[in-house]
């Protein structure tokens, strides 16, 4: 009986040490500095690909997966930016709609305006100058 105690102290021992050889690998893996540089190398790709580049630059330096990864990684670590983010997107949002929105009306004014002034125009195209004439 004493054997088989030892044995599970053994065990438990060993999956402790798994466990924080896993946790180190992952914290190493999720690291902010890793991840920002993720993200600083998937700009620098895509700045190379629109300034001349051509789609093996974008390839070869992974930039996409190396963005997502990057992100990914970034959010594990800082759910609360990742909240911030999304609230900023909400924001903006509603802003763009509004801001289209209120082209809507704007354009239906410059169309009656338009009606109204060629409508004008045609009426009163033959009547003379009253001052001038």
């Amino acid at each position: 009986m004493g054997s088989d105690f030892m044995k599970e102290d053994r065990k438990d021992g060993m999956e402790e040490e798994q466990r924080e050889k896993l946790s180190s690998e992952m914290d190493k893996e999720l690291s902010t500095r890793r991840s920002v540089l993720r993200i600083l190398v998937a700009i620098f790709a895509f700045i190379w690909f629109l300034v001349g580049g051509s789609v093996q630059t974008v390839t070869s330096l992974s930039g996409e997966a190396l963005g997502i990864t990057g992100f990914v990684s970034f959010f594990l670590r800082n759910p609360i930016t990742f909240l911030i983010i999304g609230i900023i997107q909400v924001v903006l949002g509603l802003i763009m709609v509004l801001y289209f929105v209120s082209y809507i009306p704007l354009a239906i004014f410059h169309f009656l305006w338009s009606i109204r002034w060629f409508y004008g125009y045609y009426k009163y195209r033959n009547v003379g100058g009253g001052a001038a004439g």
